[in-house]
C-alpha cells in the first residue's frame, strides 16, 4: 500500500473545485460529486484511487463536498468502484478519518460495500454515480408499489405507511417520502438533483410495468362491501350487506390493511374509529346529532339528510345527491354544511368558496370527496352545468401546461354542500339534483368551541349509527323496486331502506322528498321568465299548438320592461329554454312536447294545468289583469290556440 505524506496546508486551502480541472485518464478519474472529478496529485500511488486521495476526502474542509456522512458514503463508493476492499477502506478510515468515529459511521461503509450493485458498467467517472443510483432505487423499491390509473397518472403506494397510503409520484408528498426514507437509511440528504431524478425514473417505471388500477378518496366498492377510509391507526370499516335490524348484529368491522388503494391527500383528515354500542339506540344518536349540532328541526327534512349521507357512503359507484342549506343569517347553515361533511369526510379545509370556473372545481375534487361551498349567493349557468357533472360523474379536459398537443384530464364525482341566505339552485338540472333544507333561525346562539368539543365526543357513536344504517341499505336498497318517479334513482332507494330501518314506512320518505322537490320548483318557476308568461297569457286548461315563432310573438312581454330584458331574443333560445323547464312544468300539471314534427316545421304543444292546480294560485295571483293579454278571440271561452 502506498506511503501516505502529509498534504501541505496551501495545497489544502488553495484547491479549485474538480469541475474546474482538466479530466485525467479513465482509469484514474474517479467521481466525488456527479459533475465534479476526484484526483489530485498528492502522492499518487499505483492504484487508482490513492491512499492520499481518501485522506483528503475524508480530511477535506471545502464546502462543496457535502456534511461529513454525505462525503463518507460518496467515498466509499469511489473506493469500491476502483477495486478497494471493505477490509481495506476500513483500515484507512480508522487511521485517517477525523474523531469521533462511531459505529454509525462503520454501517454507512459497511452498507456500501455490502450492496449488491455493480460497479463495473464502465470504467470512467460515471460509475459511482450509477452505483449511487441503483442503491437507492433498490431502498426506495422495497418500501413502495407502483402504479397508474386509466387516465395514465402514476402513483406509488407507500408499504409500511398507515392509510391512505397512496400519493402521486409527481406529489411533494412522495418527495418527502423519500428524502426522508433515504436520509433514515443512508444518514444524509438527498440533493436537488436526485429528487428531480428519482420521481421522473418511478413515474416510467409506474407507467410501462404495471397494469391501470383506481385510486379511492375515503370510500371505495369492494366487491359487495364497502370499504371507508377512517386513516392513521384506526385503519378502515368496511361494511357489508345486512338484513337485520337489530343494533346487536354489528353490520361493519375495523381492518388495519385492505387492497384498496386510498388517496393520501392534503385535503383529508383521520377519523377517529368508530364504537359500536348494543344498548344505545340508533334513532337516539341520530336526534342527538341534530338536538346539538344541525339545526334540521322538520321530520321530514330529517330522513332525507340522513338518507343523503347514507347514500354517500353506499352510492360509491352511483350517484350523488347535493344538500343546499339555505337560511337568513345566523341560522346555523354554516354549522349545520361543516358537520355535515365533518362527519364523513374531515379536511383542515372546512369551508370553501364556490370557484369561478370549472377547472378550479374539478381540481378541488381531486383531493376531497365531499365538496363543501360556503355563503354562495348565486350560481352561474357555467358552474350550475359543472355541479350537475360532478353528480353523475364528468371530466375536465384542458391544454397541458407547457405543451401544444397534450391534453390534462381530470375525472371526479363526489357530493356536493352548499349553503348561503339565497343557495337555492335556479336551473331545472342542478334542482332536480339537490335537496334543499329551509334552516329555521337559532332561538339562542352556541358556543362553536363548545360544540365542536362536543362534537368530538358523539362523532364515534353518530358515525356507528351511520355505517349500520348503511349495512342495512347496502343489502336492500337493490331489492326496492318502487321508489317513486325520481331522477336520482340511487338515492332514492337508499331512501327507502334508511325509512324502513329507522322505523318509518317508505312511503313517508318518498312522500317528503316529493314534497321538497316541488317546493324547490315552485321556486323555479317564479324566477323562470317563460313558466311566468305562460301563466300570464293563457287560462287554466288552454292549449297551444304551433311553431316556435308564433308561441315566440305570443309570449314576448312588449309592456313589461324588465321581463323584455330577460326573455329569450330569438326563437331558438326560446326551444332551449323552454327545453330545460319542461321536467318542471311536467311536475306541476303541464303538457309540454317540442319534438312533434310536421312536413313542413317543428310543432310545439302545450296545454296548461287545470284551474285546480295549486300553481294558479301561487304564481298568478300576482298579476291577474295580464293574464289575458295574448289570449283567445273569445274573451272568456277556452280554445286551443294556433
Amino acid at each position: 500500500m502506498a506511503s501516505l505524506k502529509p498534504v501541505k496546508a496551501s495545497q489544502k486551502t488553495n484547491i479549485t473545485k474538480p469541475s474546474k480541472m482538466k479530466k485525467k485518464s479513465a482509469n484514474k478519474v474517479a467521481s466525488i460529486d456527479y459533475d465534479c472529478t476526484l484526483n489530485y496529485k498528492h502522492n499518487l500511488g499505483s492504484k487508482p484511487l490513492p491512499e492520499g486521495g481518501i485522506y483528503f476526502f475524508l480530511n477535506a474542509q471545502t464546502n462543496w463536498l457535502g456534511t461529513w456522512n454525505h462525503r463518507l458514503n460518496k467515498t466509499a463508493f469511489i473506493a469500491k468502484a476502483n477495486g478497494w476492499s471493505k477490509n481495506e477502506f476500513i483500515e484507512l478510515f480508522e487511521k485517517y478519518a477525523p474523531d469521533p468515529k462511531d459505529s454509525s459511521c462503520l454501517a454507512v461503509v459497511k452498507s456500501v460495500f455490502d450492496s449488491k450493485v455493480s460497479t463495473n458498467d464502465s470504467s470512467d467517472g460515471n460509475d459511482s454515480k450509477k452505483a449511487f443510483r441503483n442503491l437507492l432505487i433498490k431502498d426506495i423499491t422495497e418500501e413502495i408499489e407502483t402504479f397508474h390509473t386509466s387516465d395514465q397518472i402514476p402513483f406509488a403506494r407507500l408499504s409500511n405507511q398507515p392509510l391512505p397510503n397512496v400519493v402521486g409520484i409527481r406529489s411533494a408528498l412522495f418527495s418527502g417520502f423519500i428524502k426522508k426514507l433515504i436520509y433514515e437509511k443512508r444518514n444524509f440528504p438527498l440533493t436537488k438533483t436526485w429528487v428531480d431524478e428519482l420521481p421522473t425514473l418511478f413515474e416510467a417505471i409506474a407507467l410501462h410495468q404495471s397494469e391501470p388500477e383506481k385510486v379511492h378518496l375515503r370510500v371505495a366498492r369492494d366487491g359487495s362491501d364497502i370499504i371507508l377510509c377512517l386513516g392513521g391507526d384506526s385503519g378502515c370499516v368496511r361494511i357489508f350487506p345486512n338484513h337485520s335490524k337489530d343494533i346487536s348484529v354489528q353490520g361493519f368491522e375495523i381492518i388495519k390493511k385492505t387492497k384498496v388503494k386510498f388517496l393520501n391527500s392534503k385535503g383529508c383528515s383521520n377519523i377517529p374509529s368508530i364504537v359500536h354500542s348494543d344498548i344505545l339506540p340508533i334513532k337516539h344518536v341520530i336526534n342527538v346529532m341534530f338536538e346539538r349540532f344541525i339545526n334540521i328541526t322538520l321530520e321530514e327534512d330529517r330522513i332525507l339528510f340522513i338518507a343523503a349521507l347514507v347514500s354517500y357512503l353506499v352510492s360509491a359507484n352511483g350517484d350523488f345527491i347535493f344538500l343546499v342549506f339555505e337560511g337568513e343569517q345566523g341560522s346555523g347553515k354554516t354549522t349545520a354544511m361543516e358537520f355535515a361533511k365533518k362527519l364523513i369526510d374531515p379536511s383542515p379545509i372546512e369551508k370553501n368558496l364556490l370557484p369561478k370556473n370549472e377547472s378550479d372545481i374539478y381540481l378541488i375534487a381531486q383531493h376531497l370527496f365531499v365538496l363543501n361551498f360556503d355563503n354562495v349567493s348565486g350560481i352561474s349557468k357555467n358552474i350550475s352545468d359543472c355541479l350537475c357533472t360532478l353528480s353523475t360523474g364528468g371530466a375536465s379536459l384542458a391544454r397541458l401546461f407547457y405543451s401544444n398537443r397534450d391534453i390534462s384530464i381530470m375525472n371526479a364525482k363526489c357530493p356536493v354542500l352548499i349553503n348561503g341566505i339565497e343557495a337555492s339552485p335556479e336551473r331545472a338540472d342542478l334542482m332536480g339534483r339537490s335537496v334543499v333544507f329551509d334552516i329555521e333561525p337559532l332561538s339562542a346562539q352556541k358556543s362553536k368551541a363548545k360544540m365542536y368539543e362536543d362534537f368530538d365526543e358523539n362523532w364515534p357513536h353518530i358515525l356507528s349509527g351511520l355505517v349500520q344504517i348503511a349495512s342495512y341499505a347496502l343489502a336492500r336498497a337493490p331489492e326496492i323496486e318502487e321508489f317513486g318517479p325520481f331522477r336520482m334513482t340511487d338515492y332514492a332507494k337508499v331512501g327507502c331502506a334508511t325509512a324502513e330501518y329507522l322505523g318509518y314506512d317508505k312511503s313517508f320518505f318518498i312522500d317528503a322528498y316529493q314534497a321538497n322537490r316541488d317546493k324547490s320548483s315552485k321556486l323555479i318557476l317564479e324566477n323562470d321568465v317563460i313558466a311566468r308568461q305562460l301563466l300570464n297569457c293563457f287560462r287554466p286548461g288552454d292549449k297551444f299548438e304551433g311553431t316556435a315563432t308564433k308561441l315566440y310573438e305570443l309570449l314576448k312581454p312588449y309592456n313589461d320592461y324588465e321581463l323584455a330584458r330577460l326573455f329569450p331574443k330569438n326563437t331558438a333560445t326560446l326551444s332551449k329554454s323552454l327545453r330545460r323547464i319542461m321536467p318542471v312544468l311536467r311536475t306541476h300539471g303541464f303538457e309540454v312536447d317540442i319534438d312533434r314534427r310536421t312536413s313542413e316545421y317543428r310543432e310545439i304543444k302545450i296545454c296548461m294545468p287545470p284551474k285546480e292546480n295549486i300553481i294558479w294560485s301561487k304564481l298568478n295571483s300576482k298579476n291577474p289583469q295580464a293574464q289575458r293579454q295574448f289570449g283567445s278571440p273569445n274573451g272568456g271561452q277556452s280554445e286551443d290556440l294556433q
